[in-house]
């Protein structure tokens, strides 16, 4: 219940007593609603009331890059890895902002490191795929896929850019099959009936 949740988190963020914990939730509801610009103000009001909320940083690292903001978003993953020098999480916002900076070497360091301690770190094998595509190494992105979709098999990004590899090598039968695969998982999804029709 969604309204009634935010209606009850304004009502306590109104009150005298002003919790960093309802900002956060508040951010949480708006990204549940797609409502980012709020969401990125109420994580910004909940860091101003707790420094160290750890989890609010984290998101407004992650929402940070979503606005192309690769300043805060790095300085967001800085203080949690000063924080926590173990989060993968944390390391993994760096290593996207190092991509988006063209500093591919200093992010592939920093993915590979996490995948030593935990190979089957899904979002650091997403970014490692996403290079492999980049630099065209179309079959070591293929196997990364395979890997990945072996943990989540609905990894809708993945399946999306699996589509583009299979496209881009005229794999036509391939495209067209994991079209089918995706209306299975998500029938009610217009987009990719019309995606397979095209093919």
């Amino acid at each position: 219940e969604y309204d009634k949740a935010i209606l009850e988190l304004k009502t306590s963020a109104q009150g005298s007593d002003q919790r960093s914990e309802t900002y956060y939730y508040m951010a949480l509801l708006d990204e549940k609603n797609k409502n980012f610009k709020s969401m990125r103000e109420n994580l910004k009001k909940a860091l101003e009331l707790e420094p160290n909320n750890i989890d609010a940083r984290q998101k407004l690292g992650k929402v940070s890059l979503f606005f192309g903001d690769l300043e805060n978003a790095l300085e967001q993953a800085n203080f949690i890895l000063q924080a926590m020098p173990s989060s993968e999480e944390a390391k993994l916002l760096r290593a996207t902002v190092f991509i988006r900076q063209k500093e591919n070497g200093a992010a592939s360091e920093i993915i590979e490191s996490v995948l030593s301690v935990n190979p089957k770190n899904i979002d650091a094998l997403a970014l490692k795929t996403a290079q492999a595509f980049e630099n065209n190494k179309l079959d070591e992105a293929l196997k990364l896929i395979e890997t990945v979709i072996g943990i989540d098999e609905k990894n809708l990004p993945l399946r999306m850019l699996r589509i583009k590899i299979f496209a881009k090598q005229s794999n036509y039968d391939a495209v067209i099959e994991e079209y089918k695969t995706l209306i299975n998982f998500y029938p009610d999804a217009e987009n990719f009936k019309l995606g397979l029709a095209s093919i």
